[in-house]
C-alpha cells in the first residue's frame, strides 16, 4: 500500500514537504511533542491524585470509570454508521439543549469582576462615565471593550437576556469551530465525535449563565485560528488577525493563539526548508499582524476619543498577574490580596522593581521551588471545576427529582467533569506519541498548532496567576486532539498499516 501525493497546500501552516524532513527540525518537533506528553502525564497524576487526597480514593475510582465511559462514547459515536454531518448535527442539537436548558434553570447572580464590568457596561448605557474614574478601570483598560459591547446590546435591548442568548450563541460557535479545526487533520467521523463530547462538557456547559467575557472571545479566536489554517489569500489573513483581534479585546488571550500558529510555522519550515513556502507564511503572518494590531489600536483610538477609555485600553498594571502568580510564599499562585499596594504605586519602574523584589525574595525563602510550580500545575489544571461561578447561589438541599437534591446533581456534574478533564489529557498524551510515532505523515499543521496552543497555555500559567475557570479557553484544544486517537484506533480496524491523521489521506 501506498499514500498517494498531498493535495495541493489550501492554508497557511501546509508546509509539510516528502520523507521526514531535516534532523534538525525532527528534534524541534520531538521537543515539543515530549513536552506536551508529559505535561499531560503530570496532569493525569495530579488530577487522580487530587481526587484521592481532596475526597477519597473511591471517588478517584469512579472519576477513572467516568473517563472509560466517556472514551467508549467518544470512539462509539465515532463508529455510528451514517453520515459524519448526521452526528454533527446531533452533536449541535445537544449542545443547544444542554446550555439553553442550564441557562434557562439557573439563574446566575452576578458577582466578583462580572458584577463591576456589568454596573459599568449599565452606566455607560445610560451615558455616566463615572465608573471610568474607578481604579480597577485604571488599572485594567482592557476590560473597557467588553464594558462597551455590554452596554451597546443593554443600549439596544435593555435586557440582560440578550447578552445572555449572544452567548449562547458564541458558546455554539465554539462547539462547531472546534468540528471545523477537526476537520484539518481529522476523518469527518471523528472530528464529529470531538464536538460531540465537548456538547456534554460540564466544564462548558455551567458557564451558559454566567455574564463573562469568555464566551464570545474564546468564539472569536477559534474562528481566527480557523481562518488562519484553512484559507490563503490577503483578503482571508486579514479577516482571520480581525478576528483574532476582536477575541483579543474581548479577552487578552490573542497572542498565545498568535504565538501557536507562529511556533508551528517555524517547527514545519525547520523539518521542510523551502524560501518559497517560508516567504508565504511570513507575508500571510504579517498581513495577519496587520489587521490584528490596527484593530486593536483603532479599537482602543475609538474608545479614548469618547471618553470612555482615558487611559487606554492596556493593561496599566502588568506586573500583578506575576506577582501573584510567583510569588512562592503563596501556596498555588492563585488569588490573593498580599501585595495589592503595588497596584497604587503610579511610578512604573518602582512598580516592576517591587514587584521583583517580591518574587525573589519568596523564592529564596522557600526551598521547594519545584513543589510551588507543580503545586501551581495541580491548581490550575487537576481541581474541581469551580461550578460556584454559576451555581454557588443554589440551595444544595432543594430535591429537584425524588432522591436527587440539586446537590448531588452538582455532585454529578463534577464527576462528569473531572472524567471528561482526565480523559482529553489521556489523549493529549497519546496525541503526541502518535505524532511522533509516525513522522513521515503530510501534515497540515493544524493538529500541532492545537497542540502548541496546549503547551503554551500551560506554560502561561506557570507564571501569572491560576484559576480553574480560566481553562475555559483551553478545553476545545484538547477535546479536538482527543479525536487523533480515535481516528488512529478506527483505522487499525481496517488496514495493516494505520494511516497518519489527515483526512486528506488515501490509499491504494
Amino acid at each position: 500500500m501506498r499514500q498517494m501525493p498531498a493535495p495541493a497546500p489550501s492554508g497557511l501552516l501546509d508546509l509539510a514537504g516528502e520523507g521526514r524532513g531535516t534532523r534538525w527540525g525532527r528534534a524541534l518537533e520531538t521537543s515539543a511533542l515530549l513536552f506536551a506528553a508529559a505535561a499531560a502525564a503530570l496532569v493525569v497524576v495530579q488530577s487522580v491524585a487530587a481526587q484521592g487526597n481532596s475526597r477519597d480514593w473511591g471517588w478517584a475510582g469512579m472519576v477513572l470509570l467516568a473517563a472509560a465511559l466517556a472514551a467508549a462514547v467518544l470512539f462509539g459515536a465515532a463508529r455510528l454508521p451514517g453520515s459524519h454531518r448526521t452526528l454533527l448535527a446531533a452533536a449541535m442539537a445537544l449542545s443547544l439543549v444542554l446550555r439553553l436548558g442550564y441557562l434557562l434553570a439557573v439563574e446566575t447572580p452576578l458577582n466578583s469582576d462580572f458584577e463591576l464590568l456589568h454596573r459599568a457596561a449599565v452606566m455607560l448605557s445610560q451615558g455616566d462615565l463615572t465608573w471610568t474614574e474607578y481604579q480597577y478601570f485604571q488599572n485594567w483598560g482592557y476590560q473597557i471593550p467588553f464594558v462597551a459591547y455590554q452596554a451597546l446590546v443593554l443600549r439596544i435591548f435593555s435586557s440582560d437576556w440578550a447578552l445572555k442568548l449572544i452567548n449562547l450563541a458564541a458558546m455554539l460557535g465554539t462547539n462547531f469551530l472546534l468540528y471545523q479545526l477537526g476537520r484539518l487533520f481529522l476523518s469527518g467521523k471523528a472530528a464529529a465525535a470531538a464536538a460531540l463530547l465537548y456538547a456534554v462538557y460540564p466544564g462548558a456547559i455551567h458557564m451558559a449563565p454566567v455574564l463573562t467575557n469568555q464566551h464570545l472571545s474564546l468564539c472569536f479566536l477559534l474562528l481566527g485560528l480557523w481562518l488562519l489554517l484553512s484559507r490563503r489569500g490577503w483578503r482571508w489573513m486579514l479577516l482571520a488577525g480581525a478576528c483574532l483581534a476582536v477575541g483579543n479585546l474581548f479577552r487578552p488571550e490573542g497572542v498565545v493563539t498568535l504565538a501557536a500558529v507562529a511556533a508551528a510555522g517555524v517547527v514545519l519550515l525547520a523539518r521542510w526548508p523551502d524560501r518559497r513556502r517560508a516567504a508565504g507564511l511570513v507575508l500571510g503572518l504579517a498581513v495577519a499582524l496587520a489587521a490584528y494590531f490596527g484593530v486593536q489600536a483603532g479599537t482602543g483610538a475609538a474608545l479614548q476619543a469618547a471618553g470612555i477609555a482615558p487611559n487606554g485600553i492596556s493593561n496599566n498594571v502588568p506586573e500583578w498577574k506575576f506577582v501573584v502568580g510567583l510569588d512562592a510564599a503563596n501556596e498555588y499562585g492563585d488569588y490573593t490580596e498580599a501585595h495589592a499596594d503595588i497596584l497604587n504605586m503610579e511610578d512604573d519602574g518602582a512598580r516592576r522593581e517591587e514587584t521583583w523584589r517580591i518574587i525573589r525574595q519568596s523564592f529564596r525563602e522557600r526551598d521547594d521551588i519545584l513543589d510551588f510550580f507543580l503545586g501551581k500545575t495541580q491548581a490550575m489544571w487537576a481541581w474541581d471545576e469551580p461550578f460556584s461561578w454559576s451555581s454557588g447561589y443554589l440551595e444544595q438541599g432543594v430535591e429537584l427529582l425524588p432522591g436527587v437534591t440539586v446537590g448531588t446533581a452538582l455532585e454529578w456534574m463534577c464527576l462528569a467533569e473531572r472524567g471528561l478533564a482526565l480523559l482529553v489529557w489521556i489523549c493529549l498524551a497519546g496525541t503526541a506519541v502518535l505524532l511522533f510515532r509516525y513522522p513521515e505523515r503530510r501534515e497540515r499543521g493544524a493538529a500541532l498548532v492545537c497542540l502548541l496552543a496546549v503547551c503554551a497555555f500551560f506554560c502561561v500559567y506557570l507564571l501569572i496567576e491560576v484559576q480553574p475557570r480560566y481553562r475555559y479557553s483551553v478545553m476545545p484544544y484538547l477535546f479536538v486532539l482527543a479525536g487523533v486517537p480515535v481516528q488512529w484506533l478506527l483505522s487499525r480496524n481496517k488496514r495493516p498499516v494505520p494511516p497518519l491523521p489527515g483526512r486528506n489521506q488515501t490509499i491504494r
